[in-house]
């Protein structure tokens, strides 16, 4: 089956390299998109010369074949096959994420996506047009990527779920580490950013805009219907660095935490003093914890996130469950 790629930024090149693993012998790169243009692989010597950008850590632009065709005019000449969606996030409006799942989808086109934005935005959309065109939608790297999160929020879709409590950024863990430690907060970010850790516009993480993304594909996983739109958001920087600080002589650490309350229906991502006997307050580095309570009962999830070789993994393994899929209903 064909691949095409929407996305060159590291995850993309860790999937490129990845797809060169005698695993996936079956399947055939296609095409490649970045923000500026594409590549379309017609020799083994593309693909070769495409291997090399992505283990030197080079754009896409520097390939000979590189040229101005975007996604969305590949996809109207060339239709099926599994896109895999590599592509940074769109929070603002979800465009023009939005309008490429869509035409995607509609082209035939089986998704597989770590990016949060079109299930964040319109889940329940997304997921009835992929039924329409009988095609897959995989995203399993959405949400906690290297730990099967949405596995088990899927299967306590029809229990009693009373709340939710999960450290979902792992920037937002390392800022608060930093800040722990004596640094204020531009320090922090700063240096989150220069280490690749935080995006060049960290409101992203510290104002919880990811997180928020994810809750909402959780929740939605569980057959609650909302849109990150639903959730109620406090930036981090709402507390001083001495708080921050001073809280930890209390027994307590500050987390961002996104939470859902059955009770009267609340989500939220907001900043929480977590007392250091909770499961939360442990949650360091590239790391995410999620905890249910399910009838009374508090089921735990720890594990990790990122980096980026591990979310190219997780991503190949839903294209192998597509192929599973999309052969078994052929």
């Amino acid at each position: 089956m064909n691949i095409v790629v929407v996305g060159f930024g590291n995850v993309g090149k860790k999937v490129v390299e990845r797809l060169n693993d005698p695993l996936f012998s079956g399947l055939r790169i296609k095409a490649v998109f970045s923000s500026m243009g594409g590549v379309v692989l017609r020799e083994k010597s593309d693909y070769d010369y495409l291997f090399k950008l992505s283990t030197m850590n080079e754009p896409l632009s520097k390939h000979p074949r590189f040229n101005k065709i975007s996604f969305m005019d590949y996809v109207q000449e060339n239709s099926s096959g599994i896109a895999i969606f590599v592509i940074p996030p769109s929070y603002e409006t979800g465009e023009p994420n939005l309008s490429m799942y869509r035409k995607a989808i509609t082209s035939g086109y089986h998704i597989v996506t770590a990016d949060k934005t079109g299930l964040a935005f319109d889940y329940q959309g997304l997921k009835k047009l992929a039924r329409q065109y009988n095609v897959l939608l995989k995203y399993t790297a959405t949400v906690a990527a290297g730990t099967p999160v949405l596995s088990v929020a899927k299967s306590l879709k029809y229990r009693k779920v009373q709340y939710i409590r999960a450290i979902l950024n792992a920037t937002s863990n390392y800022v608060l580490n930093l800040i722990e430690s004596g640094k204020n907060w531009d320090e922090a970010i700063s240096q989150a950013i220069k280490e690749g850790l935080a995006e060049p516009n960290p409101s992203i993480d510290i104002d919880g805009l990811d997180a928020a993304a994810k809750i909402t594909i959780l929740l939605n996983e569980m057959g609650i219907n909302i849109t990150m739109r639903d959730v109620d958001r406090k930036s981090l920087r709402i507390y001083s660095e001495e708080e921050i600080r001073e809280a930890i002589k209390e027994s307590l650490r500050l987390k961002q935490v996104a939470g859902y309350d059955s009770a009267n229906k609340e989500v939220f991502v907001k900043p929480i003093f977590v007392p250091l006997i909770s499961p939360l307050a442990f949650t360091e580095g590239a790391y995410n914890t999620v905890e249910f309570k399910v009838e009374d009962e508090s089921i735990i999830i720890h594990g990790p996130a990122g980096p980026a070789w591990r979310t190219a993994n997780v991503l190949l393994a839903d294209v192998l469950e597509v192929l599973d899929e999309a052969l078994g209903n052929e």
